[in-house]
């Protein structure tokens, strides 16, 4: 049978009016915040005007570079049922169907890509007095893959939820070219899951930490050899790329995804072994 090339750009929504909200936790500021805006959800929050710029951009890019000089045209488009993440898709598209308007574009919302749950942290951030500087590391889901905060989500959590998604897509994305608009934690996590198999977790959350994506940063992975077009059967390839000029986010050209890591029992050791015993036996003979 023929294997078929298989796509899945995952991208993170523009800038949105809670990105703004800290800027006017101050105790001098604080009273120019529109008291609607503590009070709406996280996830009704729009984009700003240049959150709608980012999400143009990313329409950009996917038509100059994804479709004109990649010949990769997206047909299967799923987006998290949030305001920034559906707005940022609309505006994306509208670009591309005024590029290609032979496009057939239609969304599908998925709540398994919304974004990593805080919980409570959410609502501590809209304090006046919060002093995000002073945040301790054990309250955020990316201090290690399995914490959370109260009524929140790790991201080991978040890992599954896309395992979720794949696994009930799987006949819409099998051979198909996907365009997933989703959230940063998302995106981290999806990283994890897709490139982190087998890792110790000291490794994954290094990985985790290292890409914290931009507004519309863009993630692509294939099934695709980039040097000479052989189709694999799984996503082994991966590349990422900014939209537009900005310091944040990442980019790099293709690489391959690692295979799922196999120990010996000496390697296995000397992957556990970096981490030495902190209690002596001379201690131990003390109490």
């Amino acid at each position: 049978m023929n294997r078929q090339a298989e796509h899945l750009i995952l991208a993170r929504h523009g800038r949105a009016e809670h990105n703004e909200v800290k800027r006017f936790l101050k105790p001098d500021t604080f009273e120019h915040l529109p008291p609607e805006v503590l009070a709406r959800a996280v996830e009704h929050h729009p984009l700003t005007l240049e959150g709608v710029e980012q999400a143009k951009s990313l329409g950009s890019w996917l038509s100059r570079q994804l479709i004109d000089t990649d010949g990769i045209v997206p047909n299967r488009f799923f987006v998290s049922p949030t305001v920034r993440t559906m707005q940022t898709a609309g505006y994306a598209t509208q670009v591309l169907e005024a590029d290609h308007p032979d496009l057939s574009i239609k969304w599908t919302i998925d709540r398994n890509l919304r974004e990593t749950h805080k919980g409570n942290l959410e609502q501590l951030r809209k304090l006046p007095d919060y002093d995000a500087s002073t945040e301790p590391l054990t309250m955020l889901p990316a201090s290690d893959l399995y914490r959370k905060v109260d009524d929140g989500e790790s991201i080991f959590d978040t890992m599954r939820r896309w395992e979720v998604f794949r696994e009930t897509r799987e006949a819409q994305l099998s051979g198909q070219i996907g365009l997933v608009v989703t959230h940063g934690y998302f995106m981290g996590a999806v990283e994890l899951a897709m490139e982190a198999d087998g890792m110790h977790d000291q490794e994954a959350m290094e990985l985790f930490s290292a890409r914290s994506p931009g507004n519309c940063n863009v993630v692509h992975y294939s099934n695709v050899e980039p040097e000479t077009g052989e189709v694999a059967d799984s996503l082994r390839w991966v590349r990422a790329a900014m939209p537009y000029e900005t310091s944040k986010g990442f980019s790099f050209d293709w690489r391959e995804i690692g295979s799922p890591a196999v120990y010996s029992s000496a390697e296995l050791l000397t992957t556990a072994n970096q981490f030495e015993r902190l209690i002596s036996p001379d201690l131990l003979e003390q109490i």
